[in-house]
């Protein structure tokens, strides 16, 4: 999970894990307010394109999505979490971004889930 521009400790573990051919099953959750802040997005997708076992997922959570957004809108959250990542407790996660960023984040999905 990373937000604005925590992507780019993402994207260079993303950039090695293709270099050296790791089979590592990755999803992506990428928060940003809209789609104009989407960072490396190109790349981003391309990798995914490239590489079976990475999902990138786009999160848009500004008040100017355009109506035409069709990937997921909202804060990351914890129902995000398990809707996007159902084997969310067999996986490692990594949280990149602002300090607020990652609180936020590590407040809303460690909560226990029933």
């Amino acid at each position: 999970m990373t937000g604005g521009i925590g992507i780019t400790p993402m994207r260079s573990m993303l950039r090695y894990i293709k270099a050296k051919k790791l089979d590592y099953n990755i999803v992506l959750l990428y928060a940003n307010g809209n789609v104009a802040e989407i960072i490396f997005r190109d790349e981003l997708d391309e990798l995914a394109a490239s590489h079976s076992s990475l999902r990138v997922e786009h999160v848009l959570s500004g008040p100017d999505i355009t109506p035409d957004w069709k990937g997921k809108t909202g804060p990351i959250s914890k129902d995000s979490v398990i809707d996007v990542v159902p084997d969310y407790r067999e996986r490692w996660f990594y949280i990149s971004g602002t300090p607020r960023t990652v609180m936020a984040c590590m407040e809303q999905t460690t909560a226990p889930v029933s």
